[in-house]
């Protein structure tokens, strides 16, 4: 009877911790100033048996005040920003040298390889002059890297969300694909986005 019991209390609580798992982790991302507060699990396994933990990471949000064109027309933009307005520009109108070198060194060979057939790069660069006009939604500082979600509004397309994520190193600004398999930066890419603009399509650079 008092195995019974036992059992009963313990599937009790292992109802009620999943609940709370689950209702933690569907609360969105909170901002407050330059506090980017979000709810995640840690370690990220992917089987939802981490410890519940709020991520503080210092960032900001752009409401109305971050379109591309405004930004540069009003000398607002930091070096930061005015890197990914120039990344948008050169993927629409530069050369595969030019897009190259957005990239981190050792992901150049990479990216060239990817596109390396005349017809790809040309299908990329028709997709990118279909922006009719981008805006910064947010930005996270994440160690030493900066992701950037960017609003893009395309010519004969639903809007989409990118994310683009940055690294400096020598005074210079690279765009990088490091961080594309670390778990915990899914999370916040997802919830960050998601805070920002729900329900909009998200693309990550």
């Amino acid at each position: 009877m008092e195995n019974t019991s036992v059992k009963r209390a313990l599937n009790v609580c292992c109802f009620a911790c999943i609940i709370y798992i689950g209702m933690f982790l569907s609360f969105p991302a909170l901002v407050k100033g330059e506090d980017i507060q979000i709810p995640m699990l840690l370690p990220e396994d992917g089987r939802g048996t981490g410890k519940p933990v709020i991520l503080k990471l210092k960032g900001k949000t752009y409401s109305r005040n971050g379109w591309f064109d405004q930004m540069v027309g009003a000398g607002r933009a930091d070096p930061s920003e005015q890197f990914v307005i120039s990344v948008l520009r050169k993927y629409k109108k530069g050369s595969l040298t030019d897009i190259r070198n957005l990239w981190m060194p050792d992901e150049q060979a990479k990216i060239v390889g990817y596109l390396t057939s005349a017809e790809h790069l040309a299908e990329r660069q028709e997709y990118f002059r279909r922006m009719t006009r981008s805006r910064f939604l947010g930005k996270v500082h994440y160690g030493s890297y900066i992701i950037f979600v960017v609003q893009n509004e395309i010519e004969g397309y639903d809007p989409n969300v990118t994310n683009f994520t940055i690294k400096k190193i020598k005074n210079r600004f690279y765009l990088t694909n490091q961080l594309a398999n670390d778990p915990v930066l899914s999370n916040v890419a997802v919830k960050f986005t998601k805070n920002l603009h729900p329900g909009i399509k998200n693309n990550s650079r």
